[in-house]
């Protein structure tokens, strides 16, 4: 699958992000700017909760209000 767009709410520390893919990306940041939660919503979206994993430790805030979303457009190939 080659993924076109990533769109991330309520995911850990990213309150609100989308994202256009390439055939070649980069992710580059400081220290805590989120690029580990990035990947981490990709493996949520594929995977699903970890067994040992409470869904509210993955709500940004941790308010147990807000609704996670990650969305992905893609093709097969």
């Amino acid at each position: 699958m080659k993924i076109h767009r990533i769109k991330i709410k309520n995911f850990r520390s990213i309150q609100q992000a989308e994202f256009q893919t390439t055939d070649f990306n980069i992710f580059v940041g400081q220290n805590n700017c989120g690029k580990t939660n990035f990947f981490e919503a990709l493996e949520f979206f594929f995977n699903g909760l970890g067994k040992y994993t409470n869904i509210n430790d993955l709500k940004y805030g941790r308010y147990d209000k807000n609704e996670i979303l990650v969305e992905t457009d893609g093709l097969l190939s």
